[in-house]
């Protein structure tokens, strides 16, 4: 049962992670100014929010390959 918990646990993060990696790339393209109708304050603004997605995202990736190596122990 701790297996299939483990395997379940490591998809939602896999799932997070992507989310995270998706909100990351928008912001990366805003940043760049590749978003029409954005201000230079929206600019800075989403290059900080590119900085902390990428931080999620490495965390939720992190917490899958934990999930899955304590999986695979078992």
């Amino acid at each position: 049962m701790d297996y299939l918990k483990d395997k379940a646990n490591k998809a939602v993060e896999t799932v997070q992670g992507k989310g995270a990696e998706a909100n990351a790339e928008a912001d990366k393209e805003a940043f760049k100014g590749n978003a029409p109708g954005l201000g230079l304050k929206d600019q800075l603004n989403a290059g900080k929010e590119y900085v902390v997605d990428k931080k999620d995202q490495k965390s939720h990736e992190a917490k899958a390959d934990a999930h899955d190596a304590k999986a695979e122990a078992r």
